[in-house]
């Protein structure tokens, strides 16, 4: 039963977002990668620069944020090659994405290059890019994290415009914001909606992927739209357009989109460049962060931390004696206020290693070891 009362209160607090139209996916696992400290993206191979959020004097019209993030905007066409002799490509799709680096990496998301009916894991056998100046390139995928649902690619051209990289954390609940990308896969320049920031820290559910601390806005996010920037009022990207919540028979649900955080996404960006793959340790739980309401329901004193749901059977938190209901506060050195501490916390661990998790049980502090597993496929 309190495992129960926990899960309804997490119900209430969290939305799942549906998949859109093929565009998007739905699941319910744990322990994904999140914000990293501010720091530029990707090291010395990427232009994009991190700067503080504007005040309110410096906001930027919708039309000025175009034309600063037009550019940097891409769309991103995917093919099979066709069985038979001929080998002709057998259009698969089209998502969007944006330039990262003057190296060519371009971001979108990996269910856009995930070939349509293949097994987890697979991705379409051509990728094209399409830049806003008209131009277009073959692009090679650099890595792709299922459970973060992005992807990097390559193209090799020059003179690129790197998108300039925001902090999500910065941003507000009010703030506005601006969504561009290749909306329904309609010719000409990528669609601009413009909205606000409705809502932080929500949770995106995909059938293979969890992702904390998403972006909930009112800025119309379609299909085709996914991977694509939602920038900030100075033009600065502060997440990637990623799902919307879909009703009855299917239909979005309006003013209900969802980006993945920046401060989520740059990690694991900067892996997938500097080593094609990420690797995080495996706990074996599903969480929420806790609120005011989880806390009074659990009866402690703690206003931040990720509240336990569920446990994994034979996994490490299963093995360690974790138990639903726990609120970890501490990973190790790591300090846990939400769920992207948590996924941060795990970047820096591997399959193996045993780390120590600080818990509040029963309104007591307790520590835990426990040895952290590879992830089940």
């Amino acid at each position: 039963m309190r495992s129960l009362r926990l899960l309804v209160l997490a119900c209430l607090l969290l939305i799942a977002a549906a998949c859109t139209g093929g565009d998007d996916d739905d699941s319910n696992t744990e322990d994904q990668p999140a914000a990293a400290e501010p720091t530029s993206a990707a090291g010395d191979d990427n232009d994009s620069t991190l700067i503080e959020q504007p005040a309110l004097g410096e906001l930027r019209s919708v039309a000025a944020v175009v034309d600063k993030l037009a550019p940097s905007v891409v769309t991103v066409q995917t093919a099979d090659v066709d069985p038979s002799d001929l080998g002709e490509p057998i259009p698969q799709g089209q998502g969007s994405g944006f330039i990262w680096d003057e190296q060519g990496h371009i971001v979108t998301n990996y269910h856009v290059i995930e070939q349509l009916g293949g097994a987890t894991g697979e991705v379409v056998d051509q990728i094209t890019v399409n830049f806003s100046n008209g131009e277009s390139a073959d692009a090679e995928v650099v890595g792709f994290d299922i459970n973060t649902d992005l992807a990097v690619l390559q193209v090799d051209t020059e003179d690129l415009v790197p998108a300039e990289i925001g902090n999500s954390a910065d941003i507000s609940v009010g703030d506005p914001v601006v969504a561009m990308g290749n909306a329904l896969g309609l010719d000409g320049a990528p669609t601009v909606t413009a909205g606000i920031v409705s809502a932080k820290g929500r949770t995106i559910n995909g059938q293979v992927f969890q992702i904390p601390d998403a972006i909930q806005t009112d800025a119309a996010i379609n299909p085709g739209n996914s991977g694509g920037p939602l920038v900030d009022a100075s033009g600065r990207v502060i997440g990637i357009n990623d799902q919307v919540i879909r009703g009855s028979g299917g239909v979005p649900i309006e003013g209900i989109g969802f980006a993945i955080s920046i401060d989520v996404a740059r990690p694991v960006i900067e892996e997938l460049i500097a080593n094609g793959s990420v690797e995080r340790g495996f706990i074996g739980i599903n969480f929420v962060d806790l609120s005011p309401a989880i806390a009074q329901q659990l009866d402690i004193e703690a206003e931040s931390g990720v509240a336990v749901t569920t446990i994994v059977p034979g996994s490490p938190a299963d093995d360690a004696g974790l138990e639903e209901e726990d609120v970890i506060i501490a990973v190790g050195e790591f300090v846990i206020e939400s769920s992207a501490d948590l996924s941060t916390a795990l970047l820096e661990y591997r399959a193996g290693d045993e780390v120590e998790i600080t818990i509040i049980r029963d309104g007591e502090e307790q520590t835990l070891t426990l040895t952290l597993a590879e992830r089940p496929a």
